[in-house]
């Protein structure tokens, strides 16, 4: 690579069942109909198969963050932190892009694209940096599914 840095990636997904939102307060702001601002909190677990940084396995993602929706459509900003099995953390903060996704079932269903800035971390993820980029289907409320890349490399 031209700027030195060796890059590696990794993928990792988290079904509905893997996922719980831990806090939520939401506030209709009135100027319009279902527009509603919103404070989250989202754990999500990775099973047996988790995805392994660095040789270690990645155990679940904190995902905390802002939304600002009109009738399920609009954006949020989110701040991860990505616990791995050794306890160490890897940060990562972004931006969301949503929008209302027809269900067919009934349900009111929203698809988000998220683009993340990995920051850095603890112990041996201090340096490193890179992008997530994100897909995930919600109904915004309780049910949550997602399919993520890593993009990373370490700073010297």
């Amino acid at each position: 690579m031209a700027d030195g840095r060796k890059k590696r990636i990794v993928a990792f997904e988290a079904p509905a069942e893997a996922n719980r939102f831990t806090r939520q307060h939401a506030i209709d702001v009135e100027d319009a109909p279902g527009h509603r601002l919103r404070v989250f909190e989202l754990l999500r677990t990775y099973g047996e198969d988790a995805p392994l940084i660095e040789g270690v396995a990645l155990r679940e993602a904190w995902i905390r963050g802002t939304t600002d929706f009109t009738d399920l459509n609009g954006l949020g900003t989110t701040y991860v932190t990505y616990v791995m099995a050794s306890g160490e953390k890897i940060h990562a903060r972004g931006n969301v892009l949503a929008h209302r996704l027809p269900a067919g079932d009934g349900r009111e269903l929203l698809k988000n694209l998220t683009g993340l800035t990995v920051t850095g971390g603890t112990g041996r993820f201090a340096a490193i940096r890179g992008v997530v980029r994100a897909e995930t289907v919600s109904d915004n409320v309780t049910f949550n599914q997602n399919r993520s890349e890593m993009e990373y490399w370490f700073e010297e």
